[in-house]
């Protein structure tokens, strides 16, 4: 099984369950996500999707073995007001996908 880490979309909160980490946004936009994953010497890919409401979107990028970013420049994700967002990372190993920031752009409306 793929080791999969949830993290609030504002903050420096991160857990093993989506429910714990969700945070409610105003009507707007989400896009340009970038990703920093350490370390820099490790075997797994760690893929990091932006969820909305609990479900993935198509905002995601992976960081490649042995690499240290990635970023998705080119998926607006539109919310309404009271949408949920959260971030899902999942490690292609059993290391769990910890050692993560990434950053995102988000206009309101």
């Amino acid at each position: 099984m793929n080791p999969t880490y949830y993290y609030a979309a504002i903050g420096h909160i991160s857990n093993a369950t989506e429910a714990n980490v969700r945070m409610a946004v105003p009507a707007g936009t989400v896009n340009t996500l970038h990703v920093h994953y350490q370390p820099a010497a490790h075997a797994q890919t760690v893929t990091v999707t932006l969820l909305k409401n609990g479900v993935a979107t198509t905002l995601s990028c992976t960081v490649p073995a042995n690499g240290t970013t990635c970023t998705d420049l080119n998926v607006p994700i539109t919310t309404v007001d009271g949408d949920f967002l959260s971030v899902r990372g999942t490690a292609s190993a059993n290391v769990t996908p910890t050692a993560l920031t990434f950053s995102m752009l988000f206009s309101a409306n």
